[in-house]
């Protein structure tokens, strides 16, 4: 998969949603990760967020209908401070031809 940009430019830095692909060890997971980069020379500063399709490491199985999100609240830790999973609304699916 070949990474997708999405950048915001918030005055004190620039706000990135890029795509990535995140190698587990029973396949392959596709991520959107947000961070802060450095506006003037392009250098990571720090995550905010990572988007992806919910797994449970443990058992290395995919959660069917799911997506799990990732948040690092604090600065200073290089762990996310917060995790969610999100199920998905089965009973809100809108047809593509309604949007």
């Amino acid at each position: 998969m070949d990474a997708k940009r999405i950048v915001l430019d918030v005055g004190f830095a620039n706000i990135v949603a890029e795509t990535s692909v995140y190698e587990a060890e029973f396949g392959s997971i596709g991520e959107m990760y947000v961070f802060l980069e450095d506006k003037d020379n392009g250098e990571f500063i720090q995550d905010i967020a990572c988007v992806r399709k919910a797994y449970n490491p443990n058992t290395e199985k995919v959660i069917p209908d799911t997506v799990q999100c990732l948040v690092w609240r604090d600065p200073n830790n290089d762990s996310p401070t917060n995790e969610f999973e999100i199920k998905r609304n089965v009973e809100q699916v809108i047809p593509n031809e309604e949007i």
